[in-house]
């Protein structure tokens, strides 16, 4: 068979996924694949598991890494795809049963080195019912979809297009450019070095704003919540520099879009680390200077060239970093007080509604946020209310979306959190018009 996308699943004791996973990968409509299974050597059930579908399926093909490496074993998938396409399932999360031939004819008619859509984002409730969440790269530019783009021409692309396994890549032209995946151990953060790889050597890209892949947040073990992220980061950037055919002859364009992202994964991790162990005069502070250092080094080298501006962040982005570059130790007490902050308007906020039956005003992503930072605090929520007559009657999660006067008549006692990015002032007097007490309704933020 002419396999049109080979399809690599690295997997590493995930027993509890992996046939959901597969399952959806052997469910597509696109009969022409071959999908790899790269197993390090898992210890639960996963490789047994793997087995069993393999004879059920002669599409499948199972190998072993002796090395426990995300990145080995993709490249060793790759080393033996046969697909014009390259495409990657992490092996907790699940795809549509369309992604593989929409992204496949999205990339052939577009001569694209690479091919991407939308995904969503998922947790489980405790009633087992699940909480989807779409993220779309382009905010307010559908321009930008369903067109060839240059990634080096549009910043946002380096900045925000993290995620490699939301689409399919052209194995020719992987190969090359001699993109591969750094081989450290573990599976954090290989996917920095390279996605920002494929970003400066693709001519042709194209995204769909249709979302096909299912990716899982609520698994403890997953690498994005690893506080050695610094540490990967580091290693990432450090690798980029050092392959002979990137090195630091990188075009402006594409050099400003390394750095944004540099920035902005030097920002997380700190944050992350910070939030994690607090201000307690960084007794750690040590383990990550190395990398604190260098991070520093590059990123005010960038700047002091023109490089690395404010127009690749936010303002509160640029206020961030500028703050972090001049002193680790007031960027560690800012980050105090606004952690310290937010946790006593969280306490606030959750007092503010405790014991009372929530509605929530708006059903787009800050209403979905919303939603699962409720369920994790236990709060009872009774209805979505949106004023998009379309979606009345539909479910998020275990909850269905009503109309304002259902909502008004039903709950008369409820207390409304609005959530929406827009309007807010428009629904505050939506509601205080229909007789809602002020104090039975708050803005979410």
């Amino acid at each position: 068979m002419d396999f049109k996308i080979s399809i690599i699943l690295p997997s590493l004791n995930v027993v509890d996924y992996i046939s959901e996973c597969i399952e959806s990968v052997l469910a597509q409509t696109l009969s022409e694949i071959e999908i790899i299974c790269v197993d390090a050597f898992s210890s639960d059930g996963t490789y047994e598991t793997l087995e069993k579908y393999a004879k059920q399926d002669n599409r499948i093909k199972l190998l072993h890494s002796e090395k426990k490496s995300y990145g080995k074993q993709v490249n060793m998938g790759v080393s033996i795809a046969e697909g014009k396409y390259i495409a990657i399932v992490e092996t907790d999360d699940f795809v549509s049963n369309k992604m593989y031939e929409d992204l496949y004819h999205l990339a052939e008619a577009n001569d694209a080195d690479y091919a991407k859509a939308n995904y969503d984002s998922f947790i489980t409730l405790k009633s087992g019912s699940r909480l989807y969440t779409q993220h779309n790269l382009f905010y307010k530019k559908d321009e930008l979809y369903e067109n060839v783009l240059k990634p080096g021409d549009k910043l946002e692309i380096f900045k925000y297009d993290t995620a490699i396994w939301k689409g399919i890549y052209n194995r020719s032209f992987l190969q090359k450019n001699n993109i591969v995946f750094n081989e450290t151990s573990g599976a954090a953060f290989q996917d920095i070095g390279f996605m920002l790889h494929v970003l400066c050597k693709a001519q042709r890209a194209v995204y769909t704003k249709e979302s096909f892949y299912r990716y899982r947040m609520d698994r403890e073990e997953s690498s994005s919540n690893n506080l050695n992220g610094l540490k990967y980061a580091y290693q990432e950037f450090k690798r980029l520099y050092s392959i002979e055919l990137l090195g630091r002859n990188i075009k402006d364009k594409n050099l400003q879009g390394i750095y944004g992202r540099m920035g902005v994964a030097f920002l997380d991790e700190i944050d992350k680390l910070l939030k994690y162990y607090g201000n307690l005069k960084r007794t750690w502070a040590k383990e990550i200077e190395k990398y604190y250092e260098w991070f520093c080094d590059e990123l005010k080298g960038a700047m002091a060239q023109g490089v690395l501006t404010q127009n690749c962040y936010t303002e509160n982005e640029w206020f961030k970093l500028r703050l972090l570059l001049h002193s680790f130790s007031g960027y560690a007490d800012y980050m105090f007080v606004q952690n310290q902050i937010f946790a006593e308007s969280e306490i606030d906020f959750l007092q503010g509604i405790a014991h009372k039956k929530i509605i929530i005003f708006g059903s787009g992503l800050l209403g979905k946020r919303a939603y699962e930072r409720l369920c994790r605090k236990n709060i009872e929520i009774v209805a979505f209310c949106d004023n998009n007559s379309s979606i009345w009657g539909n479910r998020i999660g275990d909850i269905e979306v009503k109309s304002p006067m259902e909502c008004i008549k039903g709950y008369g006692n409820a207390h409304y959190l609005i959530a929406c990015k827009e309007g807010n002032v428009a629904i505050l007097n939506q509601l205080l018009d229909s007789g809602i007490e002020k104090e039975n309704i708050q803005i979410f933020c």
